[in-house]
């Protein structure tokens, strides 16, 4: 075998090496990104159980408003109540969930009571025979949605005392509905009417008025006016100052008077 053989051989070894190299080296870039891919891939299983998730928070939630807008009875009472509801809404969306292959369960893991304050209708806040002074709840251990629409019959103001044996706070809700004018005697459609003058008043924007305006106008141009008569004086005493003859003209007089400046 003469040295071109043996060159050859070389060669062709050295390209197979370099194919298995790149050969390999796809293979494993090929298996990383499809790794990453897989891992990062949502599945529909995921999605399903996200949703019922949320449908079951905002339906019990509802079941659990309603329980304690319609029901007045004691707390064991409305617990039962609220776990009656929670497995009648379990049932049906169980029967919903078995359609797609999935097998769901909502329970009532633990109930936290409080007491609700509320006066849904529209009168005088009192009690059931009419008395102002008195006592909304006593031995309340945590209250939440403390809603009342009142609507008193006197000008005071309505005043909530709420005191845990230690430290009290107060509310007092005051609606001041009367018009009142201060600085210029009546309103203007009370002047306006008083001289017989029923036009309809004319809005206009909040701001500065004309005359104002007009005004910081007119300050303005003097301010820019007298910027220019300045620099003209300014640049004629240079102007003089470098040995030059001014010429004026003088009041009175028919001819030019020329004379040398300081």
């Amino acid at each position: 075998m003469d040295e071109r053989d043996r060159r050859g051989q070389l060669l062709l070894v050295a390209a197979l090496g370099l194919a298995v190299a790149f050969v390999v080296l796809a293979l494993v870039l090929n298996a990383v990104v499809f790794t990453e891919n897989l891992a990062t891939r949502n599945h529909g299983q995921t999605d399903s159980v996200v949703a019922y998730e949320r449908a079951a928070e905002g339906d019990v939630g509802a079941l659990l408003a309603q329980t304690n807008r319609h029901n007045n009875s004691d707390s064991d009472e409305l617990a039962a109540t609220l776990t009656a509801n929670v497995e009648t809404w379990d049932a049906n969306a169980s029967v919903l969930a078995v359609g797609s292959g999935h097998l769901t369960q909502t329970t009532v893991a633990s109930v936290a009571n409080g007491t609700r304050v509320v006066q849904s209708t529209r009168r005088n806040f009192s009690n059931a025979t009419g008395v102002d002074d008195w006592t909304a709840a006593t031995g309340v251990d945590a209250t939440r949605r403390f809603h009342v629409v009142a609507e008193p019959t006197t000008a005071d103001a309505l005043t909530l005392n709420v005191s845990n044996g230690t430290t009290a706070w107060r509310v007092r809700v005051v609606e001041n509905v009367e018009p009142r004018v201060h600085g210029r005697g009546r309103p203007q459609r009370e002047r306006r009417r008083a001289r017989g003058d029923d036009r309809p008043i004319e809005r206009r924007r909040a701001g500065p008025d004309r005359g104002h305006r007009e005004r910081e106008r007119g300050r303005w141009l003097a301010v820019r006016r007298g910027r220019r008569q300045r620099l003209r004086r300014e640049r004629r005493e240079r102007r003089c100052g470098r040995g030059q003859i001014r010429v004026r003209r003088r009041p009175g007089a028919t001819g030019l008077a020329r004379g040398a400046t300081e």
